[in-house]
Parts: structure tokens; C-alpha cells; sequence
């Protein structure tokens, strides 16, 4: 009897800005998409898999990587502590989790004062 069936994929993307005709271009290709190996998406499994994407995949070494952009997930934040590398949370993610923690939907309850009226000013009074 088959039971419970649990895949997950991860992706890495290189983000590169080169100049080219003396303008700044945004080059962006996926560079791997693949099946997660490992059960738990913990910190350092997740930290094993960059490695290893970065090894396998490009053209470059760890050391040459500025910056990790991801959702700001706890296990992401401590794979790139493993990394020693810094890490930016993608800006349509940190959107998402303020709407939805504003809503009361996110991880936490809001706790921000209800809104009295229906217009822009009625927001004066949070900040």
C-alpha cells in the first residue's frame, strides 16, 4: 500500500550584471532545478546542496559569490551561516510575508491597531 509519497525540488539561479555595450545587463539563468536529495530541508542540507551546485554546475567557486538571495526561510538563513556567505531575502517574498502578517495570516497574529475609516490618512497614526 503505498502511503505517502514526499518530493521536493530546489533551484539556483545566477544572477550576472555585466557591462555590454556599455550598459548594464541583468543575466539571470536558471543553473540547476533539480530533485532536493535529502529528506529534511535543515540548514546544513540545504548548505551541502548549494556546495554542491556551485561545485558541479558553474563556472565559478564559492568564494566568488556576493550574495544569496532567497525567501528567508530559518534553514535558509543558517545554510548561508555555514557558508559564511551574507544573505538578502527576494523582495516579492518579504512583500508576501508583510501582507499576510499584516492580515493576521502570517506566522504571527497581527497585533497592529484596528483602522479607523476608510481612506490613506487613516494610516497616520501607525507611524
Amino acid at each position: 500500500m503505498l502511503v505517502n509519497i514526499q518530493e521536493s525540488y530546489a533551484c539556483m539561479r545566477l544572477t550576472i550584471v555585466p557591462t555590454i555595450d556599455e550598459h548594464l545587463q541583468s543575466i539571470s539563468p536558471v543553473v540547476a532545478m533539480e530533485r532536493f536529495p535529502e529528506n529534511r530541508h535543515t540548514g546544513p542540507a540545504i548548505a551541502r546542496w548549494m556546495t554542491s551546485v556551485v561545485g558541479a554546475r558553474m563556472l565559478m567557486t564559492m568564494a566568488s559569490i556576493s550574495v544569496f538571495t532567497l525567501d528567508g526561510a530559518s534553514s535558509n538563513k543558517k545554510a548561508v551561516r555555514l557558508l559564511k556567505k551574507p544573505m538578502e531575502v527576494c523582495a516579492p517574498h518579504n512583500l508576501q510575508r508583510a501582507v499576510l502578517t499584516g492580515l493576521g495570516v502570517g506566522m504571527k497574529a497581527s497585533t497592529n491597531p484596528p483602522i479607523q475609516g476608510n481612506d490613506i490618512t487613516s494610516f497616520h497614526h501607525l507611524c
